[in-house]
């Protein structure tokens, strides 16, 4: 696996949830619900390159299991956030 390999990846991001997202991110830290804009930041792109994208990354990566183990890894530590997100006082 070379670098070439990562720059060549296009993700499919459908433009309404991109124009959902940018909305309620500048609404929320307009009014200054930062820890909450940030929650709708990582559940975005948890859904976006772990849910919306796994087929088209399983393809290009196939049966890696170091494309497998750093996926999971990260989603672990995206859920992760989210969940410290909630319990950290403002």
């Amino acid at each position: 696996m070379d670098f070439e390999t990562f720059k060549a990846i296009e993700l499919a991001i459908p433009l309404w949830q991109v124009l959902l997202y940018t909305g309620l991110v500048i609404i929320l830290m307009l009014f200054g619900h930062c820890r909450l804009g940030i929650t709708i930041f990582l559940c975005f792109i948890l859904y976006w390159i772990f849910i919306h994208n796994h087929a088209t990354l399983s393809q290009i990566f196939g049966n890696s299991t170091t494309f497998m183990g750093v996926y999971l890894v990260c989603g672990t530590i995206l859920v992760f956030l989210i969940l410290i997100s909630f319990f950290l006082k403002e």
